[in-house]
Order: C-alpha cells, then sequence, then structure tokens
C-alpha cells in the first residue's frame, strides 16, 4: 500500500474514531498503519488505547512490540512478546519476535530458545530458521548455523541471505570451496553484492588465489568506488604477495574512507614493517591501539618490532 492510500485509510479512520472514540478495530488499524509509515511514536499510542480497552489480545501487544523492536527499544519490545505469549503461546511470529529482539540486545542463548519455541508450533518457519542460524553464527557456532542455514535454503533454495551466511560461515570453518559455491550461487542471482563480491575475494585471498580475489575486488570498485572493505582486502592480497608499496596504496584508500579501521591501521604497520619504515610503522600500531587498547596482536607485533629495532 502506498502512503497516498495509507493517508486515506487514516482519514477513514479519523472519521469513525471522532464519532466512536473507543472502537478497538478503528485504533488497532489505525497504530498498524502508523507503524507502517514509520510514525512509531504515534503508533504506540494508539496500540496503548487499544491495549486499554482489550489488554488481552495478542495482536495488540504482538503489533506494539514489533514497534517497540523497530525503534530500537528492544527491552521493552520482548516485554510485550511475553504478554503476547501469555495469551497464545503457541503463537510461532510473536516467539520469533521476541527471539529477534533478544539478537539485538546481544542476548543470543535466549534468542535461540525462543526460536525452538516458535519451531514447536510452525516448524517450516523459514524466517526462524534463518535467524536461529544468524544466531548461532554470532555465538561461533558455525556447524549448529550451517544446519539452519541448510533447512532454511530446503524451504527457499535460491534465496541470498540464506547462501551468503551459509558462505561466510563456511568460510569460518576453512571450508573454502563449498564457501564459493555458495558465493557463486549468490552472485548468479545478484551479480551486483558487493558484499558477497568482497567475500568471495577475500575467500580467494585465504586460499592464495590472489590474482582471482583481485578481480573481485576490482569489480566491487566499479559498483562502489568508496567501499573500504575492498580497498582493505585488496591491501592484504598485496601483502601477502609481499607487494607492500602497493598495499600502502590501497589501506591509505581505506583509511581516508573510515579513519577508525582498526585492521588497517594494523596492516598499514606491517606493511610499512616490512619496507623498514620502523618509525612509521610505530605510529600506525600505536593508532590502532588507541582505537582498540585490548588488541593483542596488534601489542604482540608492535613489542617485536621494537626488539627488532632495538
Amino acid at each position: 500500500m502506498d502512503d497516498k492510500k495509507y493517508n486515506e485509510a487514516l482519514k477513514c479512520y479519523n472519521h469513525i474514531l471522532s464519532l466512536d472514540p473507543g472502537n478497538s478495530v478503528a485504533l488497532y488499524n489505525k497504530g498498524w498503519i502508523l507503524n507502517d509509515l514509520n510514525r512509531f511514536d504515534e503508533a504506540l499510542e494508539y496500540y496503548d488505547m487499544f491495549l486499554e480497552l482489550k489488554p488481552k489480545d495478542v495482536d495488540g501487544w504482538y503489533g506494539k512490540g514489533n514497534t517497540f523492536n523497530l525503534l530500537g527499544r528492544f527491552d521493552e519490545a520482548s516485554e510485550c512478546f511475553d504478554e503476547a505469549s501469555e495469551f497464545e503461546p503457541n503463537n510461532s511470529n510473536v516467539w520469533l519476535s521476541k527471539g529477534l529482539a533478544f539478537s539485538e540486545l546481544g542476548r543470543f542463548d535466549e534468542a535461540l530458545e525462543c526460536f525452538d519455541e516458535a519451531l514447536e508450533f510452525e516448524p517450516n518457519n523459514s524466517n526462524v530458521w534463518l535467524s536461529k542460524g544468524l544466531a548461532f553464527s554470532e555465538l561461533g557456532r558455525f556447524d549448529e548455523a550451517l544446519k539452519c542455514y541448510d533447512r532454511f535454503l530446503e524451504l527457499k533454495p535460491e534465496n541470498i541471505m540464506g547462501l551468503m551466511n551459509k558462505g561466510f560461515d563456511l568460510r569460518e570453518l576453512g571450508r573454502f570451496d563449498e564457501a564459493l559455491e555458495c558465493f557463486d550461487k549468490t552472485l548468479k542471482l545478484d551479480s551486483g553484492n558487493t558484499i558477497v563480491l568482497n567475500n568471495k575475494g577475500a575467500t580467494l585471498g585465504k586460499m592464495g588465489m590472489h590474482e582471482d580475489a583481485f578481480k573481485c575486488f576490482d569489480k566491487v570498485l566499479k559498483l562502489d568506488f568508496n567501499n573500504e572493505d575492498a580497498y582493505y582486502n585488496k591491501g592484504l592480497s598485496f601483502i601477502k604477495l609481499d607487494m607492500n608499496i602497493e598495499a600502502l596504496d590501497c589501506l591509505d584508500k581505506s583509511l581516508n574512507i573510515n579513519p577508525d579501521n582498526v585492521d588497517a591501521y594494523f596492516l598499514k604497520g606491517v606493511a610499512l614493517s616490512e619496507l623498514k619504515s620502523y618509525d612509521k610503522a610505530l605510529k600506525c600500531f600505536d593508532k590502532s591501539l588507541k582505537l582498540d587498547p585490548d588488541n593483542e596482536k596488534v601489542k604482540m607485533v608492535r613489542q617485536e618490532l621494537l626488539s627488532k629495532i632495538n
């Protein structure tokens, strides 16, 4: 529904409510429309008015919870979903939304419990399988995540999100050939997906196939000249090829786009160290540590460089 139709619907509900302020259907539907129009604070007002009249209505609590999710107020969202599940404990969408709120809060174990509840009532809900996989990925439990992505892809075999995230986790597990298969399938569906092209290139780089990796990064940069990840990944491949001057050019471009890139400062320090520009390398390591003081890898390499200089 476009904005014009939404606004026409709002006029109708406003008219109904002017005649009957306690019309629960109009209150709920107006809240739902305001939510879809991204007028979230107003939507909450109407959900609240609706819930005063119907405090046990699942749709009211669910709608209010989803609005809180969209506002980034995830604790309040989960409280609404608690109310909804109390009145309708077998509603898989309520459990899914509660799990998504927990995921946003970084409470992935609790999110997984919610996704399992959702699957009890709707075992073929593809959105739940994808969300469960993403939660496992965040926990570093990649084998379990892959099982979820496989189930998701059984239900939606040509879904970009499923293929892409499966590829990410296969790469994390060092299963590079399988990861590339996933990335290639994704690119057949969306040839200009810069995230996938970047990750394909990074995977090829890990396999030592740097020329093929460069082709991926160059494709990204044709599509998005300001893609910091492509410059960073290209710089990393140049370092592995001992082409440190070329690496510095890429890393400087990455840092021009994002001056707070800890890893880019670290790699720049590595390249400068290889070129025996030790003072400049130390400055890069120091900048990296200023942004991430607890980075043990940077501390170790910096100390090794100091020992070498002395």
